[in-house]
């Protein structure tokens, strides 16, 4: 035997008395965690932007909320200063101007590094004619549908509405960043998961039956689930605020496509009219026991307090809500978390009852984030984190 044959023999001999080692399944377990949402960030300046992603890596954020949303003509929004950005379909829905999700890769570049992860909004239903004729957040071109969308609604599913926003669907999560040069719509490391639209039966009544019967959520995931390769698809909050009762109804919870049911809710006030979260099914133990029975998981994708409520002594506050949340292992996003007031606006309130926001310097943020990630989750979330 040649003496190299026989180091390879000796070789052999030794590793084939090593026993493998075990491989364990990953653990279910979950921590829980916490952040915020911003409507316009990617808007901002540069030097905004890193500094909003920094105070919330700082400040324990593990998850921000980010909307497809243009601003044209810029401007001041909630104390920020907004450059001009075009909507994605500016001029022909169908036809796209990829600037404002360029805007975004570059956010999600600097979140990405932060260890902070992003929920993607691709349509604001804000925009849209509500029941009312009126909208939430200005208007864009899918009020062109308005009579078989959402807002005055006869047939929300209908097959114009439906391959237009489609499409557009199709183009964000095939969209590759001219940043990150990264397919959203695989980009796992960046991105939990993409709404199928934010509140997208917003223009409904709590009581339609089209909440019931309608295939327009599930016809919308169908389309998402092919095109993902890791983040999840998230219903954006149905209805609008939880006490309306809806974000558990059939048309999500029936639909295999839908992974994360979002919540909405807000407070200003100490009525159960006033404050989404003294209704008992919106509570931690209301949306978990709900969400078992769907077998879906449940996030508060948007949670706004009166900023004045932000003290210990009473059940509507900041606190109060935010630990119910916590201590039940539910995770959640403040609505808004915003820049520091900019010299160039007047204030980050705004006329009317839309006051929610919270700067990045509020104490009260950094406390309820890191007592978030000090819990576990209710809910096995690690597909995402």
């Amino acid at each position: 035997m040649h003496i190299s044959s026989f180091i390879f023999f000796l070789f052999l001999s030794f590793f084939s008395s090593v026993k493998p080692k075990p491989v364990y399944p990953r653990q279910a377990a979950s921590t829980d965690f916490g952040g915020a949402n911003n409507y316009f960030i990617h808007a901002a300046d540069t030097t905004v932007i890193q500094a909003w992603v920094s105070s919330l890596q700082t400040s324990g954020a593990k998850i921000v909320r980010l909307w497809v949303s243009g601003s044209p003509g810029g401007g001041c929004d909630k104390g920020t200063d907004k450059n001009s950005i075009p909507e994605l379909e500016p001029v022909t829905l169908g036809v796209y101007d990829d600037t404002v999700l360029n805007a975004l890769d570059k956010v999600l570049a600097l979140t990405s590094a932060a260890g902070i992860k992003a929920i993607i909004s691709p349509h604001d239903a804000g925009k849209l004619q509500n029941s009312q004729g009126s909208t939430y957040n200005g208007e864009d071109l899918y009020t062109q549908l308005s009579a078989t969308f959402y807002g005055p609604i006869t047939n929300p599913a209908s097959a114009t509405a439906r391959r237009l926003y489609q499409a557009r669907l199709t183009h964000i999560l095939n969209y590759t960043g001219a940043t990150s040069q990264k397919r959203w719509g695989a980009w796992s490391a960046a991105i939990a998961a993409f709404d199928i639209q934010n509140e997208p039966m917003v223009g409904l009544d709590s009581t339609d039956p089209l909440l019931t019967t309608s295939d327009w959520l599930c016809s919308a995931a169908k389309v998402m689930k092919p095109l993902l390769a890791g983040p999840l698809v998230a219903t954006g909050g149905v209805l609008g605020a939880c006490e309306h009762g809806s974000n558990f109804s059939p048309i999500a919870t029936s639909c295999a496509q839908i992974d994360i049911i979002s919540i909405h809710g807000f407070a200003h006030g100490s009525t159960p009219a006033a404050n989404t979260f003294l209704d008992a099914n919106c509570t931690a133990a209301g949306l978990l026991t709900s969400a078992k029975k769907a077998n879906k998981t449940v996030i508060v994708e948007e949670m706004g307090i009166d900023p004045t409520e932000i003290g210990p002594n009473s059940p509507t506050t900041f606190q109060a809500v935010t630990s119910d949340y916590t201590n039940g292992g539910v995770p959640w996003l403040y609505w808004q978390v915003v820049p520091p007031l900019d010299p160039k606006c007047s204030s980050i309130a705004t006329a009317g009852t839309d006051n929610y926001e919270l700067p990045t310097t509020e104490p009260a943020l950094k406390t309820a984030w890191d007592a978030a990630v000090a819990k576990p989750a209710a809910q096995d979330w690690s597909a995402v984190f």
